[in-house]
């Protein structure tokens, strides 16, 4: 279960084969997305809880048991399966699992950003990958004018400084 990378969207085609997904809306806490608090301590310490395999099968059956149970409405729990020549898209900051339920399966997947999620995308990318992002910065100046300006302003209203020419690179909040 995980959140993709830098707040991007993704889709995914299937070619071959069949995938199990389970998709959890955002505001769903991190412990109960990744089960955390509902292992034990001695499940906690196996790794194999991490892996895909270990997560559907040993945590999974309990989170699915804490949703039907307890869960507050503004929570989402969607389980779908999907089938060679159908598309999944997955939003940003949605938490997904997906588990190929057959031994040969192929598919194409590509994460994006779009005006949808470009806030979310550049403030996750100016922290984790700030050299990335300075690149992004000025390619966007020149080739998306309208997004560079909308970047700035999301940076001012941030108060978001980032300079990676000052001899001790630096990004800080002022």
């Amino acid at each position: 279960m995980h959140q993709d990378p830098l707040c991007t969207n993704a889709w995914n085609s299937l070619i071959m084969g069949c995938k199990l997904w389970i998709f959890m809306s955002p505001n769903v806490p991190k412990d109960i997305a990744l089960g955390t608090q509902f292992r034990t301590e001695v499940e906690s310490k196996v790794e194999i809880e991490d892996e895909a395999v270990g997560w559907y099968h040993r945590v999974y059956p309990s989170i699915r048991k804490w949703f039907m149970q307890h869960c507050p409405a503004e929570y989402t729990l969607i389980e779908v399966v999907q089938y060679p020549g159908e598309t999944i898209f997955v939003p940003n900051t949605w938490w997904h699992a997906v588990l190929n339920i057959n031994s040969d399966t192929l598919s194409i997947t590509h994460n994006y950003v779009s005006s949808s999620n470009f806030t979310d995308a550049w403030r996750s990318m100016r922290i984790e990958r700030p050299h990335t992002a300075q690149r992004w910065r000025h390619a966007l100046s020149y080739m998306e004018p309208a997004t560079f300006t909308r970047l700035v302003n999301i940076d001012r209203n941030d108060k978001f400084v980032c300079d990676i020419l000052k001899p001790k690179y630096c990004c800080q909040y002022y």
